[in-house]
């Protein structure tokens, strides 16, 4: 994983769950565009979960049992841990249901770094 200039771009295990855990939003300029009536609305990431993945050292299941262990810490309200937990459900059923269980790892991967 290096770009041109010879900059490794890969990620450590940690700054990239923390990259997801953190997860900085895009603020709009203009603040009435925010919809406050939709419970599930969140403001666009300031990171691509994609670009994440791809540039972290292991695989995204593996990446989805760190999120798994960590995303507690990052939650004070039920119904929010409630939501991450049923992500971080939907993924693991994903990973291990799939006869093709590589591309479906991948899928999962996204879902779980995008859903949290």
């Amino acid at each position: 994983f290096i770009q041109y200039g010879g900059r490794d771009v890969s990620l450590s295990l940690f700054h990239a769950l923390g990259k997801i855990l953190y997860n900085k939003r895009i603020q709009p300029s203009d603040p009435s565009q925010i919809n406050s009536s939709d419970e599930t609305f969140r403001l666009p990431t300031q990171v691509n979960p994609d670009s994440i993945l791809d540039h972290v050292y292991v695989k995204p299941d593996r990446f989805n049992e760190f999120l798994q262990e960590n995303y507690i810490y990052f939650y004070s309200d039920l119904n929010d841990i409630t939501a991450a937990l049923e992500v971080l459900s939907d993924t693991d059923y994903l990973e291990s249901r799939w006869e093709d269980s590589d591309v479906m790892s991948g899928y999962a991967g996204s879902i779980g770094c995008r859903g949290l």
